[in-house]
This record gives structure tokens, C-alpha cells and sequence, in this order.
């Protein structure tokens, strides 16, 4: 019996605006693009944005910057087992001998969509449990910075910058996506415990 060893990556993204010029393969803009992605405010995601069009810009950034043996060899474990949009967060599964060039390909990674991006890899696990409970330990930081930034406390500095100024409707929706993105990881951690990953 052969057990495959997969690596479990937890992708932050941040998108700027639209930009009619950004191109992921290009790497002289990808520094570019990554700075000024990080000064500029976090706009939501593009509303057509699925995990196969994130999974199909990482293969692309991967056989782009390391070439097509690295793309062979890291593509066929190269999966995207959860993205919320609400969130901006993703897992996704690589193989362990390569788990370098993929997190190196997700950071090199300059738009997607036609919209920058700039994905940051907040933990890397041997299992989707340990990942998974840094994601919802990611939402709760995140979460506990709104409620401060609403109240005052907290400057807009740093990566998961919040808007301020929201009314009361709007931050009672913020909270349900939240909440909505944290049960919809416990039913991903559920579904992950019925069924191991061993292949005969």
C-alpha cells in the first residue's frame, strides 16, 4: 500500500482593483505588482473567481517561473480543496518533495483575473486538520481587529485591514460571512475525518 505525503498550504489573498495591464507571467511585474498590491486598500475578490481559475493561475505561475519539469512534477497533487470568497482564504494541497516551488509560485503569482493579487502563505501543514484550525484561529485575529478598529482602538496598519465606518446592518452581515466561512471549514474538517487519502 502507498501512502502519498501531501503538504497543506493556507493562501491569503489580497486583491487590488482592476488593472487592465497586470499579467501573472510576467515576472518583472510581479514585484511591481505585489508592492503596490500591499499599499493598496483590499478590494474584494472578482465575482466570477472559482478554486479551479485560482488552481489553473498557480499551475501557470508553476510552469512559468520553475518550467515545465517542476510543473509535472508538483501539478498532478496540486489541488484547491477549499476557497471563501468572503474570507479571501484558500487551502490547497501539494506534494511534499515540491512544496517549495509551490509556495514560491504562489507568491510569485501576480494577478488573477486580470486583477492583482498578492498571496501570502499564512501556515503550511502535514494535514488538513492543523490547517484548518489556523484558518478559523486566522478569522477570529481578523475578526477581533474589525471589532476593535469599530470601536477605535486600532489603527488601519497592517495586512487585514478592515473598513471603518460600516453601520450597524452591514457589520451584522460581515459577522454571518464570517461565521458562514467558519462553519462551511468545520464541515471541510468533517467531511476530510470520514475518508483518508490512501490509494492501494
Amino acid at each position: 500500500m502507498v501512502r502519498f505525503k501531501n503538504r497543506w498550504l493556507l493562501l491569503s489573498l489580497t486583491f487590488a482593483g482592476p488593472s487592465s495591464s497586470a499579467s501573472s507571467t510576467d515576472s518583472s511585474q510581479a514585484a511591481s505588482a505585489s508592492a503596490s498590491a500591499a499599499a493598496a486598500v483590499a478590494a474584494p475578490p472578482p465575482p466570477n473567481l472559482t478554486p479551479y481559475a485560482i488552481l489553473q493561475h498557480l499551475r501557470a505561475s508553476l510552469s512559468d517561473n520553475f518550467g515545465a519539469a517542476s510543473s509535472g512534477a508538483n501539478g498532478g497533487s496540486l489541488a484547491i480543496r477549499y476557497w471563501s470568497a468572503s474570507t479571501r482564504t484558500a487551502i490547497v494541497r501539494c506534494g511534499r518533495a515540491g512544496v517549495a516551488d509551490v509556495v514560491a509560485a504562489c507568491t510569485l503569482l501576480a494577478s488573477i483575473e486580470g486583477r492583482r493579487v498578492r498571496i501570502v502563505v499564512r501556515h503550511v501543514g502535514g494535514t488538513i486538520r492543523k490547517v484548518q484550525e489556523a484558518a478559523v484561529r486566522l478569522d477570529r485575529r481578523r475578526i477581533e481587529r474589525a471589532k476593535l478598529a469599530r470601536r477605535g482602538k486600532l489603527g488601519m496598519a497592517g495586512h487585514d485591514s478592515v473598513e471603518v465606518g460600516q453601520g450597524p446592518r452591514e457589520e451584522q452581515e460581515e459577522e454571518d460571512d464570517d461565521q458562514g466561512a467558519m462553519d462551511a471549514l468545520m464541515q471541510l474538517k468533517d467531511d476530510d475525518d470520514e475518508g483518508d487519502e490512501e490509494q492501494p
